[in-house]
């Protein structure tokens, strides 16, 4: 079909060659379209969280704030208003409960898409209740209808999307005070186990901009099955990952290593959290250390620098389990 010729010379107990030969057109001047978006810096935006309910309030401050959100809270929709007519700067983005006495999320939304000067500020929506309708979701502008409990990994990948800028620049990473000195790491071969297609992007790039040859894995499972093909320098294990997540996939990669007596490869844990108590949770699964989301070029260069010349000790971490909105 294609106009080639394929054939195969097989000698018994020695093995089978096959070769085919294809004529295809070289295309020249065609430049690689890469997708070109700003990875956002959450320290420049502010957020407004509507909730009730005291621990949920409690628990999305904390952790909008440790990604560097200045956080906002009203325990109604009446409040919430009030808060967005007479804050001295405008919000970028409104955090929203669905079920909430005398004015529920839907009516906030309402009232709130109906003053033309909040037509720019993102809406995510928590219900316990399933997601929005999507033609009531898409007429209020509401980015997200998210259904409770929210973990705060996923609550992570859902601010990425919203909040990214999709643009004709190359991706921008917060800049460092310093510059980062090139490594020398020709070498070196990172699996990066991480389903969302933007930290893929970041991290991936950040990388191999500093020598390191990077393999991408969509899931747990994948990053397992690759293992076991190629020996890995280090590996970066996302941790909320569908099929298998971080936790279970590490398990499985250090029964293996012990099965096959294979040397033990680094892991460092990408998290969205960074709670007390996390720290003994890896330690417990078998990850060597971890980075907290959103990444830092210069934190996650360090880290991983450190690991592949001298095997650096776990760092600072965090908690056991992770706090859900519920």
């Amino acid at each position: 079909l294609m106009g080639g010729v394929i054939l195969v010379e097989s000698q018994s107990a020695h093995g089978s060659t096959f070769t085919f030969t294809l004529s295809l057109p070289i295309e020249k001047n065609k430049e690689e379209k890469q997708p070109q978006f700003r990875y956002p810096n959450f320290q420049d935006l502010s957020v407004l969280i509507v909730e009730d309910n005291k621990t949920n309030r409690f628990i999305l401050r904390k952790t909008l704030s440790s990604w560097g959100f200045k956080a906002h809270e009203a325990t109604n929709g009446a409040a919430a208003l009030h808060l967005l007519y007479n804050l001295e700067n405008p919000v970028d983005l409104v955090i929203l409960d669905h079920e909430m006495p005398e004015m529920d999320g839907v009516e906030f939304a309402q009232k709130m898409r109906t003053d033309g000067r909040f037509d720019d500020v993102k809406i995510i929506m928590l219900s316990s209740l399933g997601k929005l309708d999507a033609a009531l979701q898409q007429s209020l502008g509401i980015a997200r209808s998210i259904v409770k409990p929210v973990k705060q990994s996923k609550l992570f990948d859902h601010l990425l999307h919203v909040l990214r800028k999709e643009e004709n620049q190359e991706i921008q990473v917060i800049k460092d005070p310093l510059p980062v000195q090139p490594v020398v790491s020709s070498l070196k071969t990172i699996l990066l186990a991480e389903d969302n297609l933007d930290n893929q992007n970041l991290a991936s790039r950040i990388l191999m901009k500093q020598g390191y040859q990077v393999e991408v894995a969509g899931n747990g499972k994948i990053a397992v099955e690759k293992t076991k093909d190629v020996h890995y320098d280090l590996i970066l294990m996302d941790i909320q990952m569908p099929v298998m997540d971080g936790f279970e996939a590490t398990r499985h990669i250090r029964e293996w290593e012990e099965k096959q007596r294979k040397e033990r490869v680094p892991i460092i844990a990408l998290t969205a959290h960074a709670l007390q108590g996390y720290r003994e949770k890896c330690l417990q699964s078998g990850i060597d250390d971890y980075i907290t989301k959103p990444l830092r070029k210069r934190n996650l260069l360090d880290l991983v620098q450190n690991w592949l010349t001298i095997g650096a000790p776990v760092s600072n971490a965090s908690e056991a389990g992770e706090p859900k909105i519920s």
